[in-house]
C-alpha cells in the first residue's frame, strides 16, 4: 500500500500551468505529466515541472491564495487551520482578501495547532495517523453525551489574543517546550481515564474520546470565527488547509447563520497549495474552482457494449453496486462522481456491502449523492445549496421520515455528507440517470481500496472492480454508458 503523499505537480508551458496530478494519485507524476504533454503535441523541451511546496513561511499564505482564488469572491475572510506543515512556524492563519490581494491579519503558532490536536485523537482512537482523521469524524457521530471539560484553546472575540490553552507540550532537554503538541495527556485528563493510550485497533469503547476531540476542536474553530465575524468587513468566509475537510465542523458553520456564503476548495489539503503558487508567483488567473482533472483516457477495449439508462437504473435499484468511471478524476479526497462507486441507499445491506468490499470498518457509515430537486426533500434544509454541498464538504441531517428509509447513509445522530448534484457538463450522465430514472439518492463513496488513492486510469479501476464478483464497472463517454 502507497503512502499517501498529499502533493501536487503541475505542468508548466511558457509561464501558465497547463496539467495539474496528484502525486498520491501515479507512480511518478512528472513522467505522467511529461506523457500528457506529448500527447497535446508539446516537446518535453518546452516544459518543466512545478512543485506543489512553497517556500515554508509562505505556506500558509499560498493554501489562503489557494482557496481565495477559486471562491470567486470580490472579498472574503479566510482562516486556514492544518497541522504540521511549517517546523516552528504557524499552525492557523487569518486572513483578510479584497481584489485579489490577501493580506495577514494575524497567525498563531504550532502550540496550538488544532490539526496536531485531532492527529492525536486519532492515534487514540486506535485509526491510525492524521490520513484516517475522517474515521474520527465518523465515530464521533456515535457520542450522545460530551463531558462538560476545559477547552483546547479560544481567543478573545475582540482581539483575538489567546485566552485558553490547556495543551500539553513536549519539553526540549534544556526544559524548553517544543512546538510539537502531545494531546493525549490533555484528553487523558479530560475523559477521566488511566486507560486511554493509543491502541492499535478501535473499539466502542473510544467513542466517548472520539466526540470530545470533535467538540473540542469545533469548540476552538468557532471561537476564531468569532473573532473574525467581529472585526473582519467581509460576510463571506473561505476555509482551507487540512482541517478544512472536518465536514461536521463546516456544516456547523452553515448552519450558525453568522456568514452570507462559505467556499471550500475540495483540494484543501497541501495539494492544492500549487493553485496558490499558480497565483502567487505566476500571476494566474482562476476562473473556476478546481474541482476535474482535464486528463482524461480512452475506454478500454473489452467495455463496448452500451447499456441503457434504464436497465442501469433497475440494476441499481434492486441492489448492483456500480463502479462509476467518467472523465478527468476528481481532485482532492472527496468522490464526486467520476470515480465513484454508487448503489441503492434504502437497501440495509448495501453500507455492509461497500464496507466489506472496500476493508472499511463495518460501523462507518457512507455518504449519498442527491439531485438538487430533491435536496429539501431529503434533508432538513432550506433548500439553499451552498458550495461545500456541491463538493462533498458539509454534513446536514436527514429529515425524521427518511432516517428509516436511508439506512446505508444515515449516521447514528441522523447526519449525512451529501453531494448535491447539478446537471452540468460535468456530470449531465449521471444526472439525467438519477432525475429521470427516479434514483434522485444514491450512495456515493470513492473509488478504491482502504488506505488507496482514489482510481486515477481505467487500468487501476478494473484492477478494483476484478476483485468483486458483484460490482459492475461502467464507463461514460458523451453521455453513453458502456460495460463488458
Amino acid at each position: 500500500m502507497n503512502k499517501l503523499l498529499k502533493g501536487s505537480n503541475g505542468l508548466i508551458v511558457n509561464d501558465k500551468v497547463l496539467f495539474l496530478i496528484e502525486t498520491k494519485k501515479v507512480p511518478d507524476s512528472a513522467k505522467w505529466l511529461f506523457d500528457i504533454a506529448k500527447k497535446y503535441g508539446i516537446s518535453r523541451y518546452e516544459c518543466k515541472v512545478f512543485e506543489n511546496n512553497p517556500t515554508p513561511d509562505k505556506h500558509h499564505l499560498c493554501h489562503a491564495y489557494a482557496a481565495y482564488s477559486q471562491s470567486g469572491f470580490s472579498d472574503a475572510s479566510i482562516l486556514i487551520i492544518d497541522g504540521m506543515n511549517e517546523i516552528g512556524g504557524i499552525s492557523i492563519g487569518i486572513y483578510s482578501a479584497e481584489d485579489e490581494t490577501v493580506k495577514e491579519v494575524r497567525t498563531y503558532p504550532m502550540t496550538f495547532s488544532l490539526g496536531s490536536f485531532y492527529a492525536q485523537g486519532v492515534t487514540l482512537c486506535g485509526f491510525g495517523d492524521s490520513d484516517y482523521a475522517g474515521k474520527l469524524m465518523g465515530a464521533s457521530a456515535y457520542a450522545d453525551d460530551i463531558p462538560d471539560c476545559p477547552p483546547f484553546f479560544l481567543v478573545d472575540s475582540k482581539t483575538g489574543d489567546v485566552t485558553d490553552c490547556n495543551g500539553i507540550f513536549v519539553k526540549d532537554s534544556y526544559g524548553k517546550p517544543l512546538c510539537i503538541f502531545e494531546g493525549y495527556e490533555l484528553l487523558k485528563t479530560l475523559v477521566g481515564s488511566e486507560n486511554i493510550d493509543p491502541k492499535p485497533h478501535f473499539d466502542f469503547r473510544r467513542i466517548r474520546t472520539a466526540g470530545l476531540v470533535q467538540h473540542l476542536f469545533e469548540q476552538s474553530v468557532f471561537s476564531l470565527l468569532e473573532y473574525m465575524h467581529n472585526t473582519l468587513p467581509s460576510k463571506n468566509l473561505v476555509i482551507g488547509g487540512g482541517c478544512a475537510l472536518n465536514c461536521v465542523c463546516n456544516g456547523k458553520i452553515i448552519r450558525s447563520g453568522k456568514w452570507d456564503n462559505l467556499f471550500i476548495p475540495c483540494m484543501c489539503e497541501d495539494q492544492g497549495n500549487i493553485v496558490g503558487r499558480m497565483v502567487m508567483e505566476y500571476n494566474q488567473k482562476i476562473t473556476e474552482p478546481f474541482i476535474y482533472n482535464k486528463v482524461t483516457y480512452p475506454i478500454p477495449k473489452e467495455y463496448n457494449r452500451v447499456i441503457s439508462k434504464e436497465e442501469l437504473a433497475t440494476r441499481i435499484r434492486n441492489g448492483q453496486i456500480v463502479a462509476w468511471f467518467e472523465g478527468g478524476s476528481e481532485y482532492g479526497p472527496r468522490a464526486l462522481c467520476h470515480r465513484s462507486i454508487l448503489a441503492n441507499p434504502m437497501l440495509k445491506r448495501t453500507a455492509y456491502r461497500i464496507n466489506e468490499i472496500k476493508h472499511r470498518e463495518y460501523w462507518r457509515p457512507l455518504a449519498p449523492v442527491v439531485i438538487d430537486t430533491h435536496f429539501k426533500t431529503f434533508f432538513d434544509v432550506d433548500g439553499r445549496i451552498w458550495y461545500p454541498h456541491k463538493v462533498m464538504l458539509a454534513t446536514e441531517y436527514i429529515r425524521d421520515e427518511w432516517q428509516r428509509k436511508l439506512p446505508a447513509v444515515c449516521a447514528p445522530d441522523n447526519s449525512s455528507r451529501p453531494q448535491v448534484l447539478i446537471d452540468n457538463p460535468y456530470n449531465h450522465t449521471l444526472y439525467s440517470l438519477m432525475h429521470d430514472y427516479d434514483l434522485p439518492i444514491l450512495v456515493n463513496t470513492s473509488m478504491n481500496d482502504a488506505g488507496e488513492p482514489i482510481c486515477e486510469t481505467p487500468e487501476n479501476a478494473i484492477t478494483f472492480a476484478e476483485k468483486n464478483d458483484d460490482v459492475l464497472l461502467v464507463f461514460v463517454k458523451d453521455d453513453v454508458i458502456y460495460t463488458k
